[in-house]
């Protein structure tokens, strides 16, 4: 084989790899991944069909209303608009007909048996399908533009290898997918300035979810300076949202299922504020004022130049602005993820560089929501109506460990440094606007970064996230093995870093225990209590657990005085320390260093839980155990 055919594959390698490793993470969207909001909106679609099909058409809320509490988890009213239940009701007429014949059970969407999983991927099959057709959109939008058919590719591949944007939109799906393809495909046809089919594609998607009408308005005036025009396309746009607000604004119970939604909606938008305005105003809403100023600059700022290139930058600045001073729903990041993929097929030398921070900002936006939005990577609600527990085995959640990633960094600096990353993602939407601008001033002012490979750091930066998921739900809850800790715990009164107790060394406190079999021994908690925290405390305790048989010290742990849990149990990680029946073990807690001024309390019971076994303080028996916990895994 020549040199030349070598490098033939390997060209033909790199092109077609990104691709395989984006079909593969999204394979484990479709089937192991499944967040049950999704399944719901179909359910209630589908309800809203069957009152359709009866001739009363604005009956879907209350048909929903009446399901809730019933079998299947019906916890919520149907909290969309009309048309959302419209448009996901048509995707969804299939299913409609196989309910009316028999073969699906509605409240618990089971086929002939099959499970929730089944119907789960049907809802997944539309999720896909607009994903499929706005990355097609994505091509269109490249080839208006003028760029070859290999630019275009990459465009979409941009776009798929996301797999963030894939987590949100496949494996939680939301309706912002929705909302995205119909924008999409109205920004296509703005470009090739088909005002028609324009206003038509985002008539459909502004009554799904209101963001479309935040890029929209912006759009209109890019190209539109007649103000009695701007209003004509304006109210044409927002056409089918204001003739079903009408047609069911009288019905009492749409009004009850998304009052409630709306206002929340309204409050979130307002919320971020800053000081200023009049004697009558107390404060600005910080994302309606930039948004503002971005209309007035798109209507006053007349530019051919650069016209095209506007009809996606200006929705890309609309939407980061609002990531960065709107509390948000996780998914909501689908709705700029199609934007920054064509912003780097137009500028070609800064796409490593917006890769490589677009990148960043999603795991740093993904830690955040790991903390903030508990339940996007919950271990229970995002994979139990999956595929995953009949492959892999179900999990009870009562016996999992970590019901989330959050779970899994309790007790460590992780969620302290939260913060920290809110404050890098919204920097990096902020520096992504600034490196974009097509400022004739700024050109040739900032670097252009060449990194091979960042394609794949960009299809992986998920994965850890997937992971974690998996981890905790496939955790095993510790059980407690020794558990005196019943009750109000008792102050000893003993101060442990006295110089008194320091000249009785390791057998100051001794707390002997024993097991019925064997253990594998995960945590030990003891319960201290101190004055407070103090920068001259200076004393320690060592915390060990010891075979007395053999006398080997099997966990051994310096512990200060301020690191010592406040009103709550301090916690060891006995790191699996494997314990056997007939066999005597104890607790020691002695001081390292001692200080009278700082005294340490140990909390003891306040009657003998374990027979025959006492806390020895001093030598002496003092007639309580210990207030503590001891956690493993059996071996049986």
């Amino acid at each position: 084989m020549t040199g030349i055919d070598r490098n033939n594959i390997k060209e033909k390698v790199c092109i077609i790899l990104p691709w395989i490793c984006v079909g593969i993470i999204g394979l484990v969207f479709i089937f192991l991944f499944s967040y049950t909001d999704q399944i719901n909106t179909v359910r209630q679609s589908i309800e809203f069909t069957n009152e359709i099909l009866k001739g009363n058409f604005t009956g879907g809320y209350q048909a929903v209303i009446d399901l809730v509490g019933t079998e299947g988890n019906w916890d919520i009213p149907a909290a969309y608009e009309p048309f959302t239940y419209i448009i996901v009701g048509i995707f969804s007429f299939p299913i409609v007909l196989l309910y009316h014949f028999g073969f699906i059970d509605l409240p618990l969407m089971t086929f002939n048996g099959f499970g929730q999983g089944w119907f789960a991927l049907y809802v997944k099959m539309q999720q896909l399908l607009l994903i499929a057709g706005t990355a097609l959109t994505i091509y269109n939008i490249c080839k208006v533009w003028g760029k070859d058919k290999d630019e275009s590719k990459n465009g979409v591949l941009y776009f798929v290898s996301g797999t963030s944007f894939l987590y949100y939109a496949l494996a939680i799906g939301q309706m912002e997918i929705y909302v995205v393809f119909f924008s999409m495909l109205g920004i296509l046809y703005w470009l090739k300035k088909d005002n028609k089919k324009f206003i038509l594609c985002f008539a459909l998607a502004i009554p799904i979810k209101m963001f479309a009408l935040m890029i929209f308005f912006p759009l209109i005036l890019i190209r539109e300076k007649r103000i009695w025009k701007v209003i004509v396309n304006l109210l044409s746009g927002c056409s089918i949202w204001i003739i079903l607000k009408l047609l069911f604004q009288s019905n009492a119970a749409y009004r009850l299922s998304v009052s409630e939604p709306n206002q929340r909606m309204l409050d979130t938008i307002f919320a971020k504020q800053l000081s200023g305005g009049n004697s009558g105003v107390s404060a600005i809403p910080i994302f309606l004022m930039l948004y503002i100023l971005v209309c007035l600059c798109v209507y006053f700022i007349k530019s051919k130049k650069f016209e095209n290139y506007f009809a996606v930058f200006i929705p890309f600045v609309i939407y980061a602005l609002l990531f960065c001073f709107v509390g948000h729903y996780p998914y909501w990041i689908v709705l700029i993820t199609p934007l920054l993929p064509l912003i780097m097929v137009w500028n070609p030398e800064k796409r490593d560089g917006n890769m490589l921070i677009a990148t960043i900002v999603g795991i740093c936006y993904n830690i955040t929501i790991v903390f903030y939005h508990t339940w996007a990577f919950n271990a229970k609600t995002c994979i139990d109506t999956s595929f995953t527990p009949v492959l892999f085995g179900r999990r009870i959640l009562s016996e999992i460990k970590h019901e989330t990633v959050a779970d899994i960094f309790q007790n460590t600096v992780a969620g302290k440094l939260v913060p920290a990353f809110t404050a890098f993602y919204v920097a990096g939407f902020l520096w992504l606007i600034i490196y974009n601008m097509p400022l004739d001033s700024l050109k040739n002012k900032i670097i252009s970064l060449k990194i091979k490979g960042v394609i794949f750091f960009r299809i992986f930066a998920i994965v850890p996230f997937l992971i974690l998921t998996f981890a905790a739900y496939y955790s095993i809850k510790d059980v407690n093995i020794i558990n005196t800790a019943e009750g109000t715990p008792m102050t000893s009164g003993w101060n442990l870093v006295s110089e008194t107790a320091k000249e009785y060394g390791k057998n100051l406190l001794v707390q002997k225990v024993e097991f019925d079999k064997e253990y594998d021994l995960t945590k030990l908690k003891l319960f201290f209590r101190r004055s407070g925290n103090t920068f001259a405390a200076y004393c320690s305790l060592d915390i060990q657990f010891v075979n007395l048989d053999t006398n080997e010290v099997l966990y051994s742990y310096r512990i200060g005085y301020n690191e010592l849990a406040w009103e709550s149990f301090s916690v060891f990680d006995l790191h699996g320390i494997h314990v056997e029946p007939d066999t005597q073990y104890a607790v020691r807690v002695y001081p390292e260093d001692a200080q009278e001024s700082s005294p340490i309390n140990i909390c003891l019971t306040e009657n003998d839980v374990l027979p025959g076994s006492n806390a020895e303080y001093m030598g002496g028996d003092s007639g309580h155990d210990l207030y503590m916990v001891i956690e493993g895994k059996t071996q049986e």
